[in-house]
Formats: C-alpha cells, sequence, structure tokens
C-alpha cells in the first residue's frame, strides 16, 4: 500500500487502519521490520524510481527541480544532472 502509487503516499492513519493498527504501533512495527520510518521507506523508494528513469532518459516533470534536485542528492550524494552524464 506504502509503495502502491509512489506520487501518492497514503498518511500514517490511512496505513494504521488497512493494518488494523493503532498509530503508533504501526510506526514502530514498520521501524523495527524495515530499519526506517514509512515515509523514509517511501522517499527511498520514490528516489530509486527517479533514477531508473534519469538513466532512461525520461523527464520526471517535477514541479519544484531545485527540491527534486536536493531530495535526489540527499538519496544517492549526485545531482540527476551528474547522473545523465555518467549514463552517456
Amino acid at each position: 500500500m506504502l509503495l502502491q502509487d509512489l506520487a501518492r503516499p497514503p498518511t500514517i492513519v490511512e496505513l494504521s487502519r488497512a493494518c488494523g493498527l493503532n498509530t503508533l504501533t504501526l510506526k514502530r512495527g514498520f521501524k523495527l521490520l524495515f530499519g526506517q520510518p514509512a515515509h523514509a521507506l517511501h522517499q527511498r523508494e520514490r528516489m530509486a524510481a527517479a533514477w531508473r528513469l534519469i538513466e532512461s532518459g525520461l523527464n520526471l516533470g517535477y514541479a519544484n527541480l531545485s527540491h527534486f534536485d536536493a531530495a535526489f542528492r540527499r538519496a544517492f550524494g549526485l545531482l540527476p544532472s551528474e547522473l545523465r552524464w555518467r549514463s552517456k
């Protein structure tokens, strides 16, 4: 459910209801199971999808490119333009 739509992640409340857990139990269990909070996992997977799109040469269409650049750099240690340059 968390990774079903990378552009629109469910809220913790929505995830909790779907799992039949309260939010605190979900947060603790999620971090224990995956080693990171749900939001961090979602962001990592979103950046991995972006990586694949950049490598394939597709345009991502982000409304705020500087925000995307910063998030991509945090996730991978390089800018999307650097990846495009490496992929050529």
